[in-house]
């Protein structure tokens, strides 16, 4: 499903792939990385968000590795201050498509 989609999937029970560009990332001072995509902050339509916990699961830089990349994240949707987002917790729930 594209970005503009994600939103149907709220508080659905089974784990959806959402795919689009990565148009912008951030790290946080607490080490959080939050990915973009198709639209950047502060208009962004979708976010995945790899908690500082779990950026040890990933085999690169997230934040680096992925600008500009096509790619589908496999998660459960959740709402997120209105902004669909997903949490992917290693770098299985992201695949690269370029």
């Amino acid at each position: 499903y594209n970005t503009v989609e994600a939103k149907q999937f709220y508080d659905y029970p089974k784990e959806v792939n959402i795919c689009g560009t990565v148009v912008s990332t951030h790290k946080s001072k607490k080490g959080h990385i939050f990915i973009n995509m198709d639209k950047s902050f502060p208009n962004q339509i979708f976010t995945a968000t790899i908690w500082k916990s779990n950026v040890v699961n990933f085999s690169y830089e997230p934040e680096k590795y992925l600008i500009n990349k096509k790619v589908c994240i496999r998660g459960k949707v959740k709402d997120y201050e209105g902004v669909p987002s997903i949490y992917p917790e290693n770098d299985k729930a992201i695949k690269v498509l370029e």
